[in-house]
């Protein structure tokens, strides 16, 4: 039996249990791996599993970026050749299509084309919805995670997909390890 996401909408309202955020489905959808990573296809995910992506870079707030960025946390496992969608789009699951979703562009970029969407600032101009990134111009490696608050001792809390086989979420960096990332904002947060 197939359930869809109305179906399951139906259902949890009989039951007395809230739909807020039930507008789709989830799906982890498999895409071919290559040797970079590929854009996403709309045909390649049926309506009921995923909304389609921003026909172009979306102008967001940073509350709706952290908003976006937390339907991922503790859901979505890294993967460098699948796709996630939900109410925002469908995209790779790796570090730089989670910022990708997050910020809201048309398409999951790579962290190195990330450079494109966005701009230098310093690491004590960081505010939530801002991105460290590590070998910025780099095409095969690198990092980027979501900058969302400050600790103590000089540790930053940033949300991210880190590796193969965790789930997206929420870590707390050292001062060193913050020491070997470039700070990053989005060009169109608002």
């Amino acid at each position: 039996m197939r359930i869809t996401a109305k179906t399951l909408a139906a259902t949890m309202m009989a039951a007395g249990l809230t739909t807020t955020g039930m507008a789709t489905a989830h799906a982890a959808v498999a895409a071919p791996a290559a040797a970079a990573p590929a854009a996403a296809k709309a045909s390649d995910v049926t309506a009921q599993s995923c909304k389609g992506n921003p026909g172009s870079n979306l102008h967001l707030t940073r509350a709706q970026i952290k908003t976006r960025a937390h339907s991922w946390l503790g859901k979505v496992t890294y993967s460098q050749s699948h796709y996630y969608c939900n109410g925002y789009g469908r995209y790779r699951q790796d570090c730089s299509g989670y910022v990708s979703m997050a910020w809201g562009l048309h398409t999951s970029q790579w962290t190195g084309s990330l450079l494109n969407y966005s701009h230098a600032i310093s690491k004590n101009s960081l505010r939530y919805g801002d991105v460290l990134t590590r070998y910025p111009q780099s095409t095969s490696k690198g990092h980027v995670a979501i900058f969302m608050s400050r600790a103590s001792r000089g540790r930053v809390v940033v949300w991210e997909e880190s590796r193969p086989g965790t789930k997206a979420g929420i870590h707390t960096w050292s001062k060193s390890l913050v020491a070997s990332y470039s700070a990053r904002r989005y060009n169109n947060v608002r």
